[in-house]
């Protein structure tokens, strides 16, 4: 276990008995009341990769009496929450922590250290979502049901380390659940199953007496390339087992990510291929998304209506100043708009534009068809749709007109869109990224990030056809903004290799002022 102890954070009680069997009529039963879908996750890096996560050279970690300063590659850190870990520095692993943006590269942090770490320092974004992320598909598939507070979970950790944690990184949020990934590296480490599963124990029945309900996760297959896969993998079963089990007595959910990821034909329990990334551990884009699949199966029915998305033209900020809605349009009409690009052609509806931005396609056909309840799941307005049939390693845009006149700065907001792809497979489309970037007047630059491509490896099976809701999280403009340039969100589609024609549709475009 890591020695460090955060202030004001006592152990808890690892070997306390366990609390009485649980009410199925209290938070705890499967059914979600309207105010429960505040969420934080807690775990290690599995879960911290549903943020967009980097490593930093301890060259570039330069500690000061005042603070911490770190430089990365163009990661636009806008201000907001950081987590650290594996620098093998105690004042800066195990943290989660406020970043405060230089510009595109520098960001600094309110950690006073001295000199650099003995070793890079792993940093998870909180404004920057992943779809590497297994929480960024399940909310995705279930239309945004969770309102994410925190996530608290920190690379490297084992269940006593995180236990650590609880008051400061989640009780302290309040939330109305706590999803639980945790124990792969206990696993990874010999530790015994029984043990491992009952600090997890400790964790789940700390948060009840919060009104916080758990919900529970299976730890993850390896491959068998994991330099610890034969230590691993009998105790994750075991571990998993274990989980299970708890989950059932007393009344909880559990997500069997294991079971959706792993090979059945495998005799060790391996990970099924092109489920994890080439490090044998975190998941892949496309095992995050058969993760995802598994917990939106359970969540669908239960949850309550997610954050609005626009419903006519009366939500505007163009009809009226006070309105919430910032985009004019979702889009309301079926021309006026901008398609760009070679041999893109068809029409954008007004406000919006269409383009290739790299590579090259047989054709990008645009159009503007209303939207049906049967496929979009309602009859509201418009989508822009494009039918795309890659000839190369294209990467194809969309974004309405800038509102960056209509935002301000220490302004809350959230930027929303639902994306349904139709004859994904031969299509090759590699990533999906949907993100909106800021500029200041002295060379200040962030990027707040709904949905990101950081797909190592090009797979065909990272995306299904479907409909994904895609939102980003929740955000303050920053204070140095300039409304001059940026300032609107923009949906791209990037593709691996010539393939066959790829349908996208994106309507209910939503900019929601929140305060």
């Amino acid at each position: 276990m890591s020695q460090f102890t955060p202030a004001n954070t006592p152990l808890i009680g690892l070997d306390s008995a366990p609390v009485n069997k649980f009410n199925p009529n209290s938070v705890l039963s499967p059914s979600l009341s309207a105010s429960r879908n505040t969420c934080v996750l807690l775990g290690d890096s599995i879960t911290a990769r549903c943020n967009t996560s980097i490593s930093v050279a301890p060259a570039n970690v330069v500690g000061s009496a005042a603070g911490t300063t770190i430089t990365t590659s163009a990661q636009n850190v806008l201000d907001g929450r950081v987590n650290l870990s594996q620098s093998q520095n105690p004042a800066l692993d195990h943290s989660i922590v406020q970043a405060t943006n230089v510009d595109a590269n520098v960001f600094t942090i309110p950690v006073p250290t001295s000199g650099n770490p003995p070793s890079s320092l792993v940093i998870s974004i909180q404004t920057q979502l992943s779809e590497r992320g297994w929480f960024t598909w399940l909310n995705a598939l279930t239309g945004q049901r969770f309102n994410l507070l925190n996530n608290a979970a920190i690379g490297g950790e084992t269940v006593a380390d995180i236990a650590l944690r609880v008051d400061r990184d989640v009780i302290a949020y309040s939330p109305g659940i706590c999803f639980i990934m945790a124990g792969i590296n206990d696993c990874s480490a010999g530790t015994p199953a029984a043990t491992t599963f009952s600090r997890l124990q400790a964790i789940y029945e700390k948060l009840i007496p919060y009104g916080i309900r758990p919900v529970l996760l299976t730890v993850l297959p390896l491959y068998t390339g994991h330099a610890n896969f034969a230590t691993a993998m009998p105790l994750a079963q075991q571990l998993n087992q274990l989980i299970k089990n708890y989950a059932f007595n007393n009344n909880l959910l559990c997500i069997d990510a294991h079971a959706a990821i792993v090979d059945p034909a495998s005799a060790t329990g391996a990970a099924l291929v092109d489920t994890l990334d080439t490090d044998n551990i975190h998941p892949s884009a496309y095992g995050a998304r058969l993760i995802g699949l598994a917990g939106a199966a359970m969540f669908t029915p239960q949850t309550q209506t997610p954050p609005g998305l626009t419903v006519s033209q009366v939500d505007n900020f163009g009809s009226s100043s006070s309105n919430w809605q910032l985009i004019d349009t979702a889009p309301w009409n079926a021309s006026g708009g901008t398609v760009t690009g070679t041999n893109m052609s068809g029409t954008a509806p007004s406000g919006f534009t269409v383009q290739l931005t790299a590579g090259t396609v047989t054709s990008g056909v645009v159009s503007v068809p209303a939207r049906v309840a049967a496929t979009d799941g309602d009859a509201i307005g418009n989508n822009v749709q494009v039918v795309i049939t890659s000839s190369g390693t294209p990467t194809v845009q969309m974004f309405p007109a800038s509102i960056r006149l209509r935002l301000v700065a220490g302004g809350t907001y959230q930027f929303r869109v639902p994306v349904r792809l139709t004859n994904v497979a031969g299509s090759n489309l590699r990533g999906i990224q949907f993100q909106m970037q800021f500029a200041g007047v002295n060379g200040q630059s962030a990027i707040v990030r709904a949905w990101g491509n950081e797909a190592t490896v090009a797979l065909a099976t990272n995306y299904a056809d479907g409909t994904y809701h895609m939102y980003s999280p929740v955000f303050t403009v920053p204070s140095w903004f300039t409304n001059t340039s940026g300032g609107f969100p923009i949906l791209q589609f990037a593709f691996s290799a010539a393939g066959t024609a790829l349908t996208v549709n994106a309507g209910r475009w939503t900019m929601q002022r929140l305060s």
